[in-house]
């Protein structure tokens, strides 16, 4: 046993000391450990960014419904001349009602403001005086017959205390009656003004319909024949369109009127409409496209032409809104007749002598009377006695009634509210896709009853796709129209896409906790995309200030290659908000980031590594601020590779 336990012994001595000299062979093998990629922390300059999500939705889109009187007119649906899914241009039909009733509509107005006018024009001939005028005559008389009677039976009775208040009442009393006397003529005076205002613009509207006749034959015919035609009729119908889309808009119609005529070419009157109008479209790219058509193959008068055609698109809706609110000031009752106004006259002027005639009352009272006042009173109760009998003979010469001829006119504006209704209606019976999209939405089909104001087919244009996000209350001040910003999709790759900041919500959205304010960035696709400056971005997308000429035409050329965002799809959004000088930074990719705080890895002279936590500032995308925590020269491990996101607080 003895001899046993020894030979175990030694071979446990022998199986260790191999180990040992393994370990001793491979330690003198071992490859030193690499040294980590570091790069200073250094001074430069930074664009400052606001980061936030949002969700994407289709900035062009337009619900189509039918209107009340369209519905009425038409009732059922007769064709239905677009697919859910289709493409469709600008102005295309979608879905007609029948149109039998709307015609007939129209023919019966027609007729009805044919007999209404010949019916004005016999009275207009010989017309009676105006009856109601003749009553507000003979009621001003009859009080002035009575102030005279108060008046001389006052001063005949003395001008005490009592004599003297009731005077003092009765000027302020005949002041009131003067002042409602005026309003009562004024008002009659703005309805005539009104009434002169509607037929005046009615005019204009036919000029204007005339001029863009004119001119849109003169483009046709001065297109016909020449081969730059399909090079230029895209480029003036977009013009056009866009022109007549912005001054459509609610807020510009009344606006493009006057900017239509003080513009005296076609590049004033892009430049006015872009400097005080907003809209969907930009019109000075739609200009320069134009500009380089003409440029190419020029077309002696195809310039004028245009403007021409323009000016007249830009003034037309709203020339239609100043008619339609001059016939509205008149409508309820009509335009005053030249005897209505004489007669509110005459009662104005007999206020006023009834006004002045108290006020000297009250003073004669206060003075005491004399033997010729008492005179006068007795003339002026004469006077007024005549000036009475007159007026009931007048009154009682025209009968009873309104006047005819005022009746009649009131019966000729109301016909032509009927025609222009019944107008409307047949034109509203065919809807219209407002701009080239896609039927996104189809709620009817042929031999369908409508229903007012329901829609019934939406139309979106896939290449308009806007991002509505968030701003907190210390942001939204930061943020104007016209921001440059980038967004990113998680759906696509998060892949990038320009984006310009279009609107600034001026309240908070209605909600429970802190206040939030909605901003709506637009995506930049096409023209807008080509023409865009990338420089407030350049980090955002990946690129430095140095980047070659090449380099960016190559992110430019991704950009326009991209398949666009869908409505719906969730992004996060930064917006350049300027440049920071002389801070310190460091790439984004040697920060660590935690649930605690961020950190960095310093590497001191000697080689060692120290884990440290920073505070971080803005960035780009490529690089961060730091804040605190790091000095300009130290050196920190940058771990290449490694995917970080951006952010920005």
């Amino acid at each position: 046993m003895r001899l046993v336990a020894l030979a175990v012994g030694a071979v446990l001595l022998t199986s260790t000391s191999a180990m040992l000299a393994y370990g001793l062979v491979a330690a003198r093998q071992r490859v030193p450990e690499a040294a980590p990629q570091t790069v200073a922390v250094s001074r430069g300059t930074l664009t400052s960014t606001m980061t936030t999500t949002g969700t994407a939705y289709a900035s062009s889109q337009a619900q189509l419904s039918f209107t009340s009187a369209a519905a009425v007119a038409g009732g059922t649906v007769r064709t239905v001349e677009a697919g859910l899914g289709e493409q469709v241009a600008a102005g295309q039909a979608l879905v007609t009602l029948d149109n039998r009733g709307a015609t007939r509509a129209v023919e019966q107005a027609s007729a009805s403001l044919e007999a209404a006018r010949i019916a004005y024009d016999q009275l207009a001939v010989a017309a009676p005086s105006d009856v109601a005028g003749a009553a507000q005559v003979v009621a001003a008389a009859n009080a002035s017959y009575q102030r005279a009677l108060n008046d001389r039976s006052t001063l005949r009775r003395g001008s005490g205390a009592d004599s003297i208040a009731a005077a003092s009442e009765a000027a302020l009393s005949a002041q009131n009656a003067l002042a409602a006397a005026q309003t009562d003529f004024e008002v009659l005076q703005s309805r005539g003004t009104a009434l002169a205002s509607a037929e005046t613009l009615q005019r204009e509207i036919d000029a204007n319909i005339r001029q863009l006749n004119a001119a849109e034959s003169d483009v046709e015919r001065l297109l016909a024949g020449t081969e730059s035609a399909r090079f230029l009729r895209p480029a003036i119908d977009d013009l056009t369109k866009a022109v007549e889309e912005r001054c459509k808009d609610l807020g510009y119609r009344d606006a493009c009127v006057d900017l239509a005529r003080q513009s005296a070419d076609l590049a004033g009157l892009v430049g006015a409409l872009s400097a005080q109008t907003q809209g969907v479209r930009d019109l000075a790219p739609l200009e320069a496209d134009l500009r380089r058509a003409l440029a190419g193959a020029p077309v002696a008068g195809l310039d004028d032409a245009v403007f021409r055609q323009a000016q007249a698109l830009a003034a037309r809706a709203g020339l239609q809104v100043r008619h339609d609110a001059a016939i509205f000031t008149i409508t309820p009752f009509g335009a005053p007749s030249p005897d209505e106004l004489l007669n509110a006259a005459r009662a104005r002027d007999a206020a006023r002598q009834a006004a002045n005639a108290a006020q000297e009352r009250l003073r004669t009272l206060t003075a005491g009377a004399t033997i010729e006042e008492l005179g006068n009173a007795d003339q002026a109760v004469s006077a007024a006695r005549a000036s009475l009998d007159a007026a009931l003979a007048a009154q009682a010469a025209v009968g009873g009634g309104g006047s005819p001829l005022a009746l009649q006119q009131q019966r000729v504006l109301l016909a032509e509210s009927a025609l222009r209704s019944a107008q409307d209606a047949l034109e509203d019976i065919v809807l219209r896709s407002p701009f080239a999209g896609v039927v996104a939405a189809l709620d009817v089909r042929e031999g369908d009853a409508v229903t007012p104001n329901v829609p019934v087919v939406t139309v979106t244009d896939p290449a308009a796709v806007s991002v509505r996000v968030a701003a907190s209350e210390t942001e939204v001040g930061t943020i104007t129209s016209g921001q440059p910003g980038v967004a990113r999709f998680e759906a696509l790759g998060n892949a990038s896409f320009l984006v310009t900041v279009t609107g600034v919500a001026g309240v908070p959205k209605a909600q429970a906790g802190p206040a939030t304010f909605e901003v709506q960035a637009r995506v930049l696709t096409g023209r807008e995309l080509a023409a865009a400056n990338i420089e407030p971005v350049l980090g955002l997308l990946g690129l430095t200030p140095a980047a070659t000429e090449a380099e960016r035409a190559a992110v430019r050329n991704r950009l326009a290659q991209q398949t666009p965002p869908r409505p719906g799809m969730t992004a996060s959004v930064a917006l350049a908000q300027g440049e920071r000088t002389g801070i310190l930074l460091v790439p984004n990719t040697a920060i660590r980031r935690d649930a605690i705080r961020p950190s960095v890895e310093v590497v001191s002279s000697s080689g060692d590594r120290t884990e440290r936590r920073v505070t971080l500032g803005t960035s780009d995308g490529r690089m961060t601020e730091i804040v605190s925590g790091l000095t300009e020269g130290e050196r920190v491990v940058e771990r290449v590779g490694e995917r970080l996101g951006a952010s920005a607080r």
